[in-house]
Order: structure tokens, then C-alpha cells, then sequence
């Protein structure tokens, strides 16, 4: 597909996504409404208050997706901090040798934008084993040497983005969309191969789900699944507000608008566990880098952030 041809189609579906967001505001608005009409009582306002606390209970806790065994690829680390959490987690023990962390600036570049902290997370990371490349492009994958013949079982990208400054939301969608497509068109050679993860409903909802509903409602996979051997996924964490949400990762990754493009399942969605991984140093980082009077770690995000786990789909 050409590039005007691509351009188009992420824009018509941009649209028809804008769109479905504001049906969805204004059905939640009417829901809202509804409920403070009904609540009347002490009684339903207790209840109302308590329900909403379960529901912020659930959100805080997240989830960890990782097993002691896993081969992780990270890909465009900020100032490192995750990567040093993960191999910091006390009741993962993720092996560091299993761990390649990459980052698209060069490390003289990390220095400039992350001073208090990038350094002195690379220097952590080395000294346990971790496998440190600066200088990796997500969209070009094999192009990295240090990569090739490296196989993982997960690959994961967390909060990414273009940072090219676009003010014009439409346009700033399109260029994080084309991003999206060609990393997801470069991971393929550096998955596992195996069989499917099995896809099952959370614990708290046991409903059978379609390919129709939501993709950010919770999904866990099956108990027996977290320690078979199964297909490498692919975890993308967004923030689960606009624009982010208008990027539209789910239907990017299940039904490109290449047909030539690699396709993949949903395995799963969550809350992506961000008191947990702060608790062991993790801070969001900017992709411009510190920004003097702005807090990119530890601050409170509007909409909570969602991750979302892939594998590629089964061969017809």
C-alpha cells in the first residue's frame, strides 16, 4: 500500500474512531446521569461509593506479564528505569542475561536528556548482565546486528511515541500510527514460535467474549497458559486517553490496512501496574527528555494507562 493509500486509510478510520469516542461520552454522560437520579437514597450512594472504590482497587493493582524464563526485548527505554525494575523485581526473578534493553537515542544523547538517572541505570543494568544497545530503531529491527538470531518471548514497548512536536492532532495521530505499523511489521522475526496463548476472561468476569466487544475491558489468560511454553507476544502500554486511544493500536495490530502486513490476536489487555513498577524506581520519561517545571515520573495520569499483549495470529 502507497503512502497516500495509507494515509487514507488511517485517516478515514482516525474519523470513524473520533466519532465512536464521542457516542461513548455522551452514552457515559447519560449513564452518569442516570445513576445520580437513581441514587437517591443513603443506601444507593453507599453503595454507589463503594463499588467505585473496588473498581479503583482493581485499576491500581495492574498486572505483571512476565514469567522467571522469559527472554525480554525492551524496546525504547527512556532513562532505563523500567528495565532496571524489571530486573529488580523481587518475586520475578527474570534472569538479567535473558534481558536486552534498546533505546534510539545514543548514549551520549541519554546523558543530555536523563542526567540524574541514566547513567547511573546504565551502569546498574551492565554490571548484572543486562544487554544494553543504544541506537536501535523500533521500525527497523533487523537492522540491528546485536539483534539478529535473537529470538524472545516478549517484546515490549512502553509509551510510545513519535515526539516530533505536531501540534495538528490529526496529523500527530497518523505519524504514531505509521510507527506503530512498521514496528509491528518489523517484530515477527524475533518472536517465539509456538503455539497460541489461550485467551480467557479475568476472574472477575467469566463471560465469553467476542471479537466485537471492547478492547480495553480486562482479559487474562488462563492459569495453566502462564507457564506453558506458548507463542511470543508482543506488549505495547498507552495511555488510555486521547489521542493516545485514537492511535487505535488493537485494530492496527489485528486488521492493518496493508494486507500484506503481519497480523496478530489479542491475548490480553490490563492495567498497566504502575504503583508496583514505580515502587521499584520505574519513572515515565518524556521522549523529548527533563523538561524544567514539568513531572514525568510518578504523576498521576488522567484515564490510568492500558497495555495491550499480542501474539501473531494463526496462519489460515
Amino acid at each position: 500500500m502507497g503512502r497516500k493509500g495509507l494515509a487514507a486509510a488511517l485517516s478515514s478510520q482516525t474519523t470513524r474512531l473520533q466519532h465512536k469516542a464521542r457516542e461513548r461520552e455522551r452514552s457515559a454522560q447519560q449513564a452518569q446521569q442516570a445513576a445520580i437520579a437513581a441514587a437517591g437514597s443513603s443506601k444507593a450512594r453507599r453503595a454507589a461509593r463503594a463499588n467505585a472504590g473496588k473498581q479503583k482497587k482493581r485499576a491500581q493493582a495492574g498486572t505483571i506479564p512476565f514469567r522467571a524464563t522469559d527472554r525480554v526485548l525492551l524496546i525504547g527505554e527512556g532513562d532505563f528505569s523500567f528495565a532496571l525494575a524489571l530486573v529488580s523485581h523481587p518475586e520475578l526473578a527474570v534472569v538479567p542475561e535473558n534481558v536486552v534493553a534498546t533505546t534510539l537515542d545514543p548514549e551520549d544523547a541519554l546523558t543530555d536528556k536523563y542526567p540524574g538517572t541514566a547513567p547511573g541505570n546504565l551502569a546498574k543494568l551492565r554490571q548484572r548482565g543486562v544487554t544494553v544497545l543504544c541506537g536501535v530503531d523500533a521500525t527497523k529491527l533487523g537492522a540491528c546486528k546485536a539483534l539478529r538470531g535473537r529470538i524472545f518471548d516478549k517484546i515490549v514497548w512502553n509509551f510510545p511515541h513519535v515526539g516530533k512536536g505536531i501540534a495538528d492532532q490529526d496529523r500527530n495521530v497518523l505519524e504514531n500510527q505509521r510507527t506503530l505499523l512498521a514496528f509491528l511489521a518489523a517484530v515477527p522475526p524475533f518472536l517465539e514460535l509456538g503455539p497460541l496463548p489461550k485467551q480467557g476472561p479475568s476472574r472477575k468476569d467469566r463471560r465469553p467474549r467476542n471479537e466485537e466487544e471492547d478492547d480495553d475491558e480486562d482479559v487474562e489468560m488462563w492459569d495453566d497458559e502462564k507457564t506453558a511454553k506458548t507463542r511470543g507476544t508482543l506488549l505495547v502500554t498507552l495511555r488510555d486517553a486521547a489521542p493516545y486511544s485514537l492511535w487505535d493500536l488493537p485494530k492496527l495490530a489485528k486488521r492493518p490496512p496493508d494486507s500484506d502486513a503481519p497480523r496478530y490476536a489479542l491475548v490480553r489487555s490490563f492495567a498497566f501496574a504502575r504503583t508496583e513498577w514505580a515502587a521499584l524506581g520505574y519513572k515515565h520519561r518524556m521522549t523529548k527528555g527533563h523538561v524544567d517545571g514539568i513531572v514525568t515520573g510518578g504523576q498521576k495520569i488522567a484515564g490510568g494507562e492500558r497495555t495491550w499483549e499480542f501474539a501473531l495470529a494463526a496462519s489460515d
